[in-house]
């Protein structure tokens, strides 16, 4: 980024006081203070872009992350206790996958949540504050349950 000096603000530049200032020189403060915005303005919109690039990544993640928890609820749990053979009982599906449904409906809620932030980060930080009690409990209970 190209550090420029401080530039008189355009209500001076557009007085009639001038101290001195030739017109030349007030129409190249003028110009140069333009790059300046100009500048800002690109720097912002890349900051945007990146912003909005790094949210629509989350959505994605969130949609992969609910199809891996959907595997295992419905590949496996559903599965196990749909089969009265299985061998496992309630405790031991409880004690293998722990809160894994849990986690997998609070998933999909928060992805719809996310969905309708669309690309406002201000309400997508409002959505992780919002949660982040749920979430912090919700993964203890998980992380904790192994040795």
């Amino acid at each position: 980024m190209v550090s420029h000096s401080p530039l008189p603000s355009m209500d001076y530049l557009d007085s009639d006081d001038h101290a001195g200032f030739t017109l030349s020189e007030i129409s190249s403060l003028r110009s140069a203070e333009s790059e300046v915005s100009d500048e800002s303005a690109n720097e912002n919109e890349k900051k945007l872009r990146h912003v909005v690039y790094l949210i629509n990544e989350m959505r994605d993640t969130e949609v992969t992350y609910i199809n891996a928890l959907t595997d295992v609820t419905e590949g496996y749990i559903k599965r196990i206790r749909e089969n009265s053979n299985s061998g496992f009982t309630e405790k031991m599906v409880k004690d293998v996958f722990i809160n894994i449904e849990e986690m997998r409906q609070f998933h999909i809620d928060f992805h719809e949540e996310l969905t309708t932030c669309k690309t406002n980060h201000v309400e997508v930080a409002r959505l992780f504050i919002k949660k982040l009690d749920t979430i912090t409990r919700m993964y203890l209970e998980y992380c904790s349950a192994f040795p």
